[in-house]
């Protein structure tokens, strides 16, 4: 595992820390396997991506989302919604298709004095047949074009099934296609500057008009 640093952040009246890799090393460690042969894949899920934090802010505004709910975060990479969102729902599980992320998460939870928060090798594309959950979370997932039809299938079979889910990116064209897609079914947007001069768009959408219960 990549040299890390401890970094904590606040959200609201909360505050939290996790471990973050050191770029360099993280750089160094993936051009090492790239130079003797190996297929592997850029290591995404070691950056502290500013789409997590406006989740992030976004839970610390409108709690009420995920209190005492069931939630699963997707593609999650450090985890810091989930370290987050441990403090207010009746359950989460992390999960990212990265076996070094997932240590590194659980290494976070464990520190945060909150070693319930089940941190699991999952891939979206691959999710089980039943999701024993309430609320979906998911950050800055759609970068890359080839992605774009699963996230759709994904988003679709979420829905349909009806979950809530909470998406936060920040504005790429690319993804214009999609968030189109999904545009009939945001009960509440919101935008957060997560970084200086950097913002990011947080959605709720659920299939149910009514699904969204805030009274604000």
């Amino acid at each position: 595992m990549a040299a890390c640093e401890w970094h904590r952040l606040t959200f609201g009246d909360r505050s939290l820390g996790l471990y973050v890799p050191d770029s360099n090393s993280v750089k160094e460690a993936y051009e090492t396997l790239r130079n003797r042969g190996d297929e592997v894949l850029f290591p995404y899920w070691a950056h502290l991506w500013p789409s997590s934090k406006g989740l992030c802010e976004m839970l610390a505004e409108y709690p009420e989302i995920i209190e005492n709910r069931r939630v699963l975060e997707l593609a999650a990479g450090l985890g810091l919604p989930s370290l987050f969102a441990s403090g207010l729902a009746a359950s989460v599980c992390c999960t990212d298709r990265s076996p070094e992320a997932m240590a590194l998460v659980k290494a976070s939870a464990l520190r945060n004095g909150i070693p319930e928060l089940e941190a699991t090798v999952l891939d979206w594309n691959d999710l089980p047949a039943e999701l024993p959950f309430d609320i979906v979370l998911l950050s800055d997932v759609n970068y890359d074009p080839e992605d774009l039809p699963g996230l759709q299938t994904l988003f679709n079979r979420l829905l349909g099934a009806g979950l809530f889910i909470v998406l936060s990116t920040p504005e790429r064209i690319v993804a214009t296609s999609l968030l189109t897609h999904l545009m009939p079914f945001v009960r509440l947007r919101r935008e957060y500057e997560a970084e200086p001069g950097r913002s990011v768009h947080v959605f709720c959408l659920t299939q149910s008009a009514d699904g969204f219960t805030s009274n604000r």
